[in-house]
This record gives C-alpha cells, structure tokens and sequence, in this order.
C-alpha cells in the first residue's frame, strides 16, 4: 500500500533511511560515516521535513512502513525536471516490488503537479539504483558532479525521463 507520510511515520522513515544507506552504500562511503549516522538527530530531521509540506510517500506491508519516496522541485535536478528527491527501501524488502511501487505513485504525483520530466542523482557507484532507474526509463548523459558526503567527494549521475 502507498500512502502520504505524516509527521508520526518520522521514526521510521529515519531508520529506513539509515539501513539503506548502511546496506547500500558500504561499498562506497566510508565506514565510519556510515556508522556514525544518529537515529535520533534523523528522527528529528524527518519530523522538520514532514511538517514542512508535502511531497513523501511510503509503503507499508501489514501496517510495517517498508519503504519512502520524495518528490517535487529541488535544486539538483535541471529547472524543467520535477525531481525524485531520494527513494529508500528498508532493507528486508528489497526486490519484493516497493520500490517500484514508490517510483510509479512519485511519478505519478510528479505529472499531477504538471511537471514534463523527472529527474534524480544517483551515486555514480551505487550499481544497483543505477539499474533500477534505468529498467523504470530513466537515462543519463554520463556527466558526472561532485557529491559531498560527510568528509568523502564522490561522482554523482543525473538521471532524467519524459513523464508522458
């Protein structure tokens, strides 16, 4: 099931986000960051990001959240793109079809507010989204930005597609 986050899905939203990146990026961001990250300052986070508009969606499986998406305008993607601004899947869950659940209701989403495009940024490493994204239509150009990530400079990849 899709549905709008609220403000009291923020904890775990947060350790969706946390296990995803932990699962997903060990192999590329450094150890230490990756331990480092805070469940309670992302709690926090998350409650300041659902209280400040729309623009969340989750999954849920048996009233268990599974998975988040964001979506709408953001600054890293080019001005005609509406953007997906970060889509985790809880670990666990992985392959079992949330993530494309999430990506189809943001897409979605994305036309009803009148976007043309959508774009994203993917972490030029992270294999396994990049593939993801391109089975769903998504294309880059192969130019690649820097990405600050705690003390690390990594490579991101636009991705962008047509929303018709």
């Amino acid at each position: 099931m899709i549905r709008p986050a609220n403000v009291a899905d923020a904890p775990a939203i947060a350790a969706i986000h946390i296990a995803a990146w932990q699962a997903a990026y060990k192999q590329i961001i450094e150890p230490g960051f990756l331990a480092s990250m805070n469940l309670e300052a992302r709690i926090q986070r998350w409650q300041h990001n659902l209280t400040c508009g729309s623009g969340y969606l989750v999954s849920t499986l048996d009233h268990e959240l599974t998975g988040w998406v964001g979506y709408g305008a953001d600054n890293e993607v080019p001005p005609d793109c509406g953007a997906i601004r970060g889509l985790y899947i809880a670990p666990a869950h992985w392959r079992d079809g949330h993530g494309q659940a999430l990506l189809a209701a943001a897409l979605q989403a994305l036309r009803q507010q009148g976007w043309r495009h959508a774009g994203l940024v993917v972490l030029q490493a992270n294999q396994m989204a990049r593939a993801f994204y391109e089975k769903h239509g998504f294309v880059t150009d192969g130019i690649t930005q820097a990405h600050q990530v705690g003390e690390q400079t990594l490579p991101v990849l636009l991705y962008r597609r047509a929303l018709d």
